[in-house]
C-alpha cells in the first residue's frame, strides 16, 4: 500500500495535470490515490459523462404510462464508488422522498452491513442503482416487479463509468436473476448460502423486509470485505 507521503505527492500531480481539464470539481481529488500518474490522463473522462448520464436517466420517460405515481428515477451513481448495491424498486415511501432505501428496509440493510446513514449516503463509497429506478406500482401480492427496461438501458451506462467498483450487493431475486445467469442455485437461499462461491465480485443477499424488524438477526458480517475494498 502506498505511504500517505506517496499519495500526496500523486494528487498534487494530479492537480497539475488537471489545470487544464474544465468543469472539474477539485475537491474530489483528495479522495484518490493513483497507482500510476498516467492513470490521470483517463480517470478525469469518467466524471463529465457521468454527470450528463445522470441527468439523462433522471429525465427518463420511456416507461411513463405504465407507472401510476409517474416517473421519479431514484438512484446514487459517482466515479469514485466502491461498493454497488443492486436492489428491486423503489417503494411508495421512497419515491416520494427520492432517497433510495429511505424506509425500514433501508434500515435494517444498514443495520445488517454495520455502516451508519453517513457512509451509507456517501456515493464515493456506494453506488445504489437498482433493477427498477421508479416506482413500480401495486399488485395483488405487494409491489410490481421492475419495470424490464431499466437495468438493460441504464446498468451498462453507469457500471461503465465506474470504474473503482470492487463489490457489489445484489439484493433479491431480480437482480441475482440479472448478474448470476445461469451460475445461480435452484433458489434464492441456496444462492445466498452458497454466497462465497461469488466473491469478490458479487454478495448475493435477499430483501430486508419493510416494516418488520429482526432484532437478533445478525449482520452479514462483510467488515473484512469493506476494508478490501
Amino acid at each position: 500500500m502506498k505511504s500517505d507521503q506517496a499519495c500526496l505527492l500523486d494528487r498534487i500531480k494530479v492537480k497539475i495535470k488537471l489545470n487544464s481539464v474544465p468543469k472539474i470539481d477539485d475537491s474530489i481529488l483528495g479522495t484518490f490515490c493513483f497507482g500510476s500518474i498516467l492513470d490521470v490522463w483517463f480517470f478525469p473522462i469518467y466524471f463529465p459523462i457521468m454527470n450528463s448520464l445522470i441527468s439523462t436517466i433522471k429525465s427518463c420517460r420511456i416507461c411513463e404510462a405504465y407507472l401510476p405515481l409517474g416517473p421519479r428515477p431514484v438512484f446514487v451513481a459517482d466515479s469514485a464508488a466502491k461498493i454497488l448495491i443492486v436492489g428491486q424498486a423503489p417503494g411508495t415511501k421512497v419515491h416520494a422522498s427520492g432517497i433510495p432505501w429511505d424506509d425500514q428496509s433501508g434500515k435494517e440493510l444498514r443495520r445488517w452491513l454495520g455502516v451508519d446513514k453517513e457512509d451509507f449516503y456517501n456515493p464515493k463509497l456506494f453506488a445504489i442503482v437498482p433493477m427498477g429506478f421508479c416506482y413500480p406500482g401495486k399488485g395483488k401480492g405487494g409491489d410490481l416487479p421492475p419495470r424490464p427496461e431499466c437495468a438493460p438501458l441504464w446498468h451498462h451506462q453507469l457500471l461503465s463509468q465506474m470504474p473503482q467498483i470492487r463489490l457489489t450487493l445484489l439484493i433479491g431475486s431480480y437482480s441475482l436473476d440479472y448478474y448470476l445467469g445461469k451460475s445461480k442455485k435452484k433458489n434464492l437461499t441456496e444462492t445466498i448460502t452458497a454466497f462465497e462461491e461469488y466473491l469478490p465480485a458479487y454478495f448475493p443477499w435477499f430483501i430486508p423486509p419493510r416494516g418488520i424488524k429482526y432484532g437478533k438477526r445478525k449482520t452479514l458480517g462483510l467488515s473484512k470485505w469493506w476494508y478490501r475494498v
